[in-house]
């Protein structure tokens, strides 16, 4: 790599990088963090003691360290009427259980989560494009005081190479965040791929439970999506200010924006974020004193 791209008169017109290679590390320049530094902090797994360890995927069992911000939350789900048997079986799976495995949402977002009345989910016929389909039945009014977690089993993967069957994908993210609707995806056939595989056994004899992994991720994101935080670095609680700028292109419109996100603590909890186009620089600078006025 550095003989290739590095080492060449055109990089050192941009960085002037040193015709020697690379320096040698000396020992007395190589540390050690602290053990501690890995711990995370997690829920209280039914305890009063809250649990900590290093490893995430065994730690969210013990609980979220901040549970779901909402208490009166239901379940919308989304998905095509062919695929109503897969809908049922994701249902049973996440709110009760995965093979005596995966324990549910309320394991992993501390709040108790129910199936909405009826009318409120959404079947549509059109899977190449329901957007239309979808939109309309949205146009439903929910419940006050009912916040509602759209799960939404698409037939059209995020990461089609069809880049109008992408587009529909977002879509219907969209919409749903229109209407202030959290949403969790996930590709109906790969979900029947995934239970498919796990029908059979291991090589001990024991029943394959694969898939209670991918529900395990739904959970924690679900958790996140709700403002409440699966888990935090083991460290004291400090005020801090964090700004993140960037800046990216929307493909589609060749389209130039710049962006900004805060943070008012060192927990990594998002705060707030805003976008502006390319030549916004006063409206950029003017978000950032704001978050300055706001942490202060």
């Amino acid at each position: 790599f550095y003989s290739k791209y590095l080492n060449t008169d055109k990089f050192r017109a941009i960085i002037p990088i040193s015709k020697n290679g690379f320096d040698k590390v000396n020992d007395m320049q190589l540390g050690h963090t602290n053990a501690k530094s890995k711990e995370l902090a997690f829920g209280y797994n039914g305890g009063t003691k809250r649990q900590i360890d290093f490893n995430p995927q065994k730690g969210v069992n013990y609980g979220p360290y901040e549970n779901a911000k909402p208490n009166n939350i239901q379940l919308k789900f989304i998905f095509a009427k062919s695929d109503i048997a897969a809908a049922r079986k994701l249902l049973q799976f996440l709110l009760k259980d995965y093979k005596d495995f995966f324990k549910g949402l309320k394991k992993y977002t501390g709040r108790d989560i129910v199936y909405a009345p009826a009318k409120y989910h959404i079947q549509f016929e059109n899977t190449v494009n329901p957007i239309d389909e979808i939109e309309n039945a949205l146009d439903i009014q929910g419940e006050e005081g009912v916040t509602y977690l759209a799960v939404y089993l698409t037939p059209i993967s995020k990461h089609s190479s069809d880049k109008e069957a992408r587009k529909v994908y977002y879509q219907v993210k969209e919409k749903l965040l229109a209407r202030g609707i959290v949403s969790q995806c996930i590709e109906t056939q790969k979900m029947l791929e995934a239970l498919a595989a796990d029908e059979g056994t291991d090589q001990y004899g024991r029943p394959l439970k694969n898939f209670a992994y991918t529900l395990q991720n739904m959970a924690i994101a679900v958790n996140a999506k709700l403002g409440g935080t699966p888990w935090r670095l083991n460290i004291p609680k400090y005020k801090e200010l964090i700004v993140g700028i960037g800046a990216f292109k929307n493909l589609e419109n060749n389209t130039h924006y710049i962006g900004s996100a805060f943070s008012f603590e060192n927990t990594g909890a998002f705060n707030s974020f805003e976008y502006f186009q390319k030549d916004q620089l006063k409206e950029l600078a003017g978000s950032i004193e704001n978050a300055v006025k706001n942490f202060t």
